[in-house]
């Protein structure tokens, strides 16, 4: 558990003047070897969501810590280096780091009807450390919440008297040109018509989940999945497939119509039509429906 050592919020987006020169939070937080305590350090957390008394991971990159409120982390390092905390956040553009390694996130919802039961995290990246199995300050395990619906992936970790499997909320993997395959569980606490989505998009690169019991394959990058669930854990019928990245990903555009929304979406470098839950290739073919 961390809490803010400060009687003011802290913003990822802080600045401060250091010696005439503007700073952030990724040059304010060393250690006494001036090791920098970055975003890639501990990229995710739980929030206490008290309404309901349960946990819901987020981002740590764009999250505001808020004072005297405490928060649950999964980090291997020593201690946790807060500067400039009692500092007045302002609106700046954080600025580029050239030399950051490339990475991909992708966040996978979960609804139970319209509404938000759960979500996970997913992202691939070159940084060095990251491997396919469970890494302490990149992947974060999954903290079931009692009486609701969860979400998570599985990461096999391979170990010297066999292989271990974790329940994670946040699974970051290596990025290679290969289809990057992630197994996909759910606990389901009450019968239901579930949907699988990633709301905010996938910048242009191909998410496909498969319903290994079904067989449907449906595209996430621009529609949702919608199947009826029994109570229960389901933790061998759900993959990703990932495509490789090789680019900058691209995001999608929408165009209104006075009678349906039609998006236009860009998904490994090829155009598909986006209407009414159905999918078209840029010839008018239809190619997937929800």
């Amino acid at each position: 558990m961390i809490g803010v050592p400060s009687f003011a919020n802290y913003n990822r987006d802080l600045t401060e003047t250091d010696g005439g020169e503007e700073i952030g939070w990724n040059d304010a937080n060393e250690d006494s070897d001036n090791n920098l305590w970055t975003t890639p350090n501990l990229p995710y957390l739980y929030e206490w969501n008290s309404g309901d008394n349960s946990l819901s991971v987020t981002r740590s990159a764009t999250f505001s810590f808020k004072a005297t409120y405490s928060y649950m982390v999964q980090y291997a390092g020593a201690s946790i280096y807060w500067s400039a905390v009692n500092a007045t956040p302002s609106s700046v553009v954080a600025r580029k780091n050239d030399n950051h390694p490339r990475s991909a996130e992708f966040r996978l919802e979960l609804l139970q009807g319209e509404e938000k039961a759960d979500q996970t995290f997913v992202r691939l990246t070159d940084e060095e450390n990251v491997t396919t199995g469970f890494d302490f300050n990149y992947d974060l395990s999954k903290e079931m919440n009692a009486n609701k619906a969860n979400i998570f992936t599985m990461i096999t970790t391979t170990m010297s008297d066999g292989n271990t499997v974790t329940e994670s909320a946040a699974n970051c993997l290596p990025m290679n040109n290969q289809t990057t395959v992630v197994p996909v569980g759910v606990k389901i606490a009450a019968d239901g018509d579930y949907t699988f989505a990633i709301p905010e998009g996938t910048e242009g690169v191909g998410v496909t989940l498969i319903d290994q019991e079904t067989g449907i394959r449906t595209s996430l990058s621009a529609l949702a999945y919608t199947v009826t669930l029994k109570a229960g854990t389901y933790d061998e019928r759900f993959v990703l497939e990932i495509s490789p990245i090789h680019n900058v990903p691209t995001d999608q555009s929408a165009v209104r119509d006075q009678q349906t929304d039609v998006r236009k979406v860009l998904i490994d470098g090829l155009l598909y039509i986006v209407r009414d839950n159905k999918m078209y290739d840029a010839r008018g073919a239809m190619v997937m429906e929800k």
